[in-house]
């Protein structure tokens, strides 16, 4: 069991309890409000929760978050029927993750096997509704997004923050509080530059995240020059693709 004191322990209490929110805020009514945006921060919610629970050892929560994030990313597909009967499967989804998340933050123990057999059996009518596998969902394209939108708003705030960060784990200036190694720290960031890559449909950038995933595992003594020549490579690729953008072709082809 993971004592209470432990910091990764702590960074993930604090964290699920505000994604649990926006998982639940944004599953409300999603039948009639389900805008890219939100599908996008819904996806990224649960795809948190599964980082943190992996990171400390939470397989059962890890797995039923994983099934939910891929819930939510088959909902891109243009020919997906948003009614009351799918919204409901999903808030049930949504509650076999937050249940043993909060038995687990409440009473620092939670039932796996049980939970997982009740989140395996919503899944399996989530498929039934959908017509195919999870799994299957999770190689899904992205549906294209225009100018203006979320992409913007991605590689003009979201990616740039990001990088930023990255500079400060790997210059010391922002210690983190999250009782991660630098590492990790920057393993962790990695994976989202990872799954927005594969969101806006960038295979370069996506390239650039795995092959540095890779390299921190295989090499970490040399963590500061992965990280530099990321740095570099990441801003590269994000300055390639903003015009690009703006000449309205596909994202992937400015990687």
């Amino acid at each position: 069991m993971i004592e209470i004191d432990d910091q990764a322990y702590e960074f993930f209490v604090e964290e699920a309890t505000e994604l649990l929110q926006t998982l639940e805020q944004g599953l409300i009514n999603i039948s009639q409000e389900h805008k890219i945006q939100k599908l996008h921060q819904l996806m990224r919610a649960a795809h948190s929760i599964k980082g943190g629970a992996a990171c400390i050892g939470f397989t059962g929560i890890q797995t039923i978050a994983h099934n939910l994030e891929n819930s939510i990313r088959a909902l891109y597909q243009e020919n997906t029927v948003f009614d009351l009967e799918l919204e409901n499967l999903l808030l049930q989804a949504f509650d076999c993750l937050r249940s043993p998340t909060v038995k687990q933050i409440e009473t620092g123990n939670y039932d796996q096997e049980n939970s997982l057999i009740k989140a395996n059996q919503v899944f399996e009518q989530i498929e039934k509704k959908l017509g195919h596998s999870l799994e299957e969902a999770a190689e899904f394209p992205e549906v294209s997004m225009e100018e203006g939108d979320m992409t913007k708003f991605l590689f003009t705030e979201e990616i740039p923050s990001g990088l930023h960060r990255w500079e400060n784990l790997l210059t010391g200036k922002n210690n983190s509080d999250s009782g991660l190694s630098i590492k990790d720290e920057l393993n962790r960031q990695a994976e989202v530059f990872a799954t927005l890559g594969t969101m806006l449909n960038l295979p370069g950038f996506t390239s650039i995240a795995q092959t540095t995933i890779k390299a921190l595992e295989v090499n970490p003594k040399y963590i500061k020059k992965i990280a530099t020549l990321w740095a570099a490579r990441g801003t590269a690729a994000r300055r390639r693709a903003i015009p690009v953008r703006a000449h309205g072709q596909r994202a992937g082809a400015a990687s």
